[in-house]
């Protein structure tokens, strides 16, 4: 079996995200990295020797890490491991060392939530948003004290959801004209879509202690886009997590 093209839009050797899949002929989900069009079965390329010298002095195994339902796992790993296995993977991609037995299109795949979460905080901090949230929840005029610290509160688990993924049109409570009107209980006559940007933590700060800046690559796994729709959030994650770039 002949190794297809991999490097090439959407997913380029120097974007591999990482995300959990399943496949009608293998319904397990288990962890993954996209490149090009297709994604990379870890666990696979874990068993074909891939990541055998990375393992050497640690007591886990990749195969047994990636087969894993979530990547919770594997992004509590130490910064410095997991950026090893992303120029691992990068460097045998560049000299064709990935068994094609590890690669499936990704037209084939069904993609999953990339990890589990105990809870997830929203930032309000978004000016249009809040813009179009004046006068609709509360008065029209922003609050003072929102220019000068960002709003956050937590939000369901139960909301959130994979791409792609329908959202059904949400009920909630709203005044019919103004916040000093009656309020009503119906459908939502208005719905402000948030293209947001969401963090995966993989490394809990200690109660009562502050993260310093400088290691906020210790502690956040990744970056994923994401659509908040409100008045209910409803939170669809694109599937796969960068844990590269910058931090």
């Amino acid at each position: 079996m002949s190794t297809p093209v991999l490097d090439k839009l959407p997913f380029t050797l120097a974007n591999l995200p990482y995300g959990v899949i399943s496949t009608r002929d293998e319904p397990k989900p288990r962890c993954a990295v996209a490149i090009g069009d297709h994604a990379i079965d870890l666990a696979k390329y874990s068993k074909h020797g891939g990541l055998f010298d990375l393992e050497s002095g640690h007591n886990f195994m990749f195969q047994q890490l990636f087969a894993e339902p979530a990547l919770n796992t594997f992004a509590s790993l130490p910064w410095p491991i997991r950026r090893a296995v992303r120029e691992q993977l990068q460097t045998d991609l560049k000299a064709h060392k990935v068994h094609p037995s590890c690669l499936v299109p990704l037209k084939d795949v069904k993609c999953h939530l990339p990890m589990k979460c105990g809870g997830f905080s929203d930032f309000y901090t978004s000016l249009e948003h809040c813009q179009n949230c004046s006068g609709e929840m509360t008065s029209a005029a922003i609050a003072k004290n929102w220019w000068y610290a960002p709003s956050v509160y937590n939000s369901r688990v139960s909301s959130l959801l994979p791409t792609p993924h329908d959202i059904p049109r949400p009920k909630n409570v709203y005044f019919k004209s103004g916040v000093d009107s009656e309020p009503v209980y119906g459908p939502t006559r208005k719905m402000d879509f948030e293209l947001e940007m969401g963090f995966f933590v993989s490394q809990p700060v200690p109660h009562g202690k502050r993260m310093a800046i400088e290691d906020a690559r210790d502690h956040i796994f990744g970056f994923v886009l994401l659509n908040a729709s409100n008045p209910i959030i409803t939170t669809l994650i694109h599937t796969y997590t960068n844990s590269d770039g910058p931090l």
